[in-house]
């Protein structure tokens, strides 16, 4: 199954698992050795070569379904056009995922002109809370142990970040101020489905008002951005 047919199966509504087991079909067969090649070989050597026991990370399987590489038609192929909140050359803004999570609103992708998609960061939906913040906290908590179930157990920061001290019933004012993180990080090495890098945030809006963020890094995100950057700086 390459992205296009993944892309096809899903516009013709066929259900997530008979995908997977295509895709654990396919690889299965990629797997068995071939009866024919064996033969040819016994005819002419002493040892037999065996297929290479690989198998590919299924599709749909990257975070929300959005897989590394995709182009941004192939994108909204997937989420369809009504779902697109901004566009640009190199980022793309919709409202949907081809697996969307109910906890998220948005999701905005960035794209490579040569490698295609190389982040996804998914923003929440706004949750009501009061000064503690408990709400939001626990919605954060929620997250992480959705993605660490897949991802493993990441590092996590709950600090004061300035030097102003505040009470509990101001943790979100100092949020809010920056006078305080809640992040947590995930280094994938080797990467999970081509994911490397993931970093889930709390975010105040207001003092009675946040949501969360996690965005997921492919591999490759990092020489682009940098690429990217330096032409940038090259114009001073």
């Amino acid at each position: 199954l390459s992205t296009d047919q993944l892309i096809q199966l899903k516009a013709a509504h066929v259900s997530d698992r008979v995908i997977e087991a295509m895709t654990e079909s396919q690889s299965a067969n990629e797997k068995a050795p071939s009866n024919t090649g064996q033969q040819a070989v016994g005819k002419n050597s002493a040892t037999t070569v065996s297929q290479p026991n690989v198998k590919p990370a299924a599709l749909g399987q990257g975070p929300f379904g959005f897989e590394k590489g995709m182009t941004v038609q192939q994108v909204i192929s997937l989420v369809g056009a009504g779902a697109i909140k901004s566009r640009k050359a190199d980022h793309l803004v919709v409202t949907t995922a081809p697996k969307p999570h109910s906890a998220f609103e948005e999701y905005s992708l960035a794209f490579s002109p040569k490698e295609g998609l190389l982040k996804v960061v998914a923003i929440g939906k706004d949750i009501e809370t009061d000064g503690y913040g408990l709400e939001l906290q626990n919605a954060f908590a929620d997250m992480v142990k959705g993605v660490s179930a897949k991802y493993g157990l990441p590092e996590t920061h709950d600090r004061h970040h300035g030097d102003l001290f505040r009470d509990a019933d101001q943790w979100m004012m100092a949020l809010l101020d920056k006078d305080r993180v809640l992040i947590s990080f995930w280094q994938c090495s080797p990467p999970v489905n081509n994911v490397k890098m993931i970093e889930a945030e709390a975010v105040a809006s207001s003092t009675s008002k946040g949501y969360v963020t996690v965005g997921f890094e492919f591999s490759g995100w990092n020489e682009y951005f940098d690429a990217r950057k330096a032409q940038q700086d090259s114009t001073y």
